[in-house]
């Protein structure tokens, strides 16, 4: 367990753009990391109906993208959870962060439906921003093509410091 920072109850949804889009942003008190200190957050995503390209999730730390994954669209809906930790590593200008995705695919269209396929990405990364001055963290996603189709939806998102 640790400290709560941040919550965001609003589901946020968009569809047909390439243009990379905010999930959420928050912005993290200088000092936060410290030398060995973290944070993590947690987020539920619900795809519905992608049917083309591909949707990249990208964790964001200062001007810096630290992690970069993403997923191959299919005609199911999908609903899966995502994951982040962000850690000082050793000095307050160096930080290391992982993200895992994993979401599972169903064949009706709907909450409850038969599991046809699952998704599990994860990626890994270092960075030397900053931290006793606040920087932004945020989630961003983008889909490959622009189709009335392809849509996402985040909501329930946490952030907790840890240390």
């Amino acid at each position: 367990s640790g400290t709560k920072l941040h919550t965001v109850a609003n589901a946020v949804t968009f569809s047909n753009t390439t243009t990379e889009t905010d999930l959420f942003t928050f912005s993290l008190a200088g000092g936060t990391l410290g030398t060995a200190n973290a944070v993590q957050g947690r987020m539920t995503i619900g795809t519905l109906a992608g049917v083309s390209g591909t949707f990249t999730i990208r964790l964001k730390y200062g001007a810096t993208t630290l992690t970069s994954s993403a997923i191959t669209l299919s005609s199911t809906y999908e609903t899966g959870v995502y994951e982040f930790v962000l850690f000082g590593d050793g000095t307050t200008s160096a930080q290391e962060a992982s993200d895992k995705w994993f979401s599972v695919r169903e064949f009706t269209g709907a909450m409850g439906g038969t599991i046809t396929g699952t998704h599990f990405v994860t990626a890994s990364a270092t960075s030397a921003i900053d931290s006793t001055s606040a920087q932004t963290l945020k989630v961003t996603g983008q889909f490959s093509n622009a189709n009335a189709s392809n849509a996402i939806t985040v909501s329930d998102v946490v952030i907790t410091k840890i240390q």
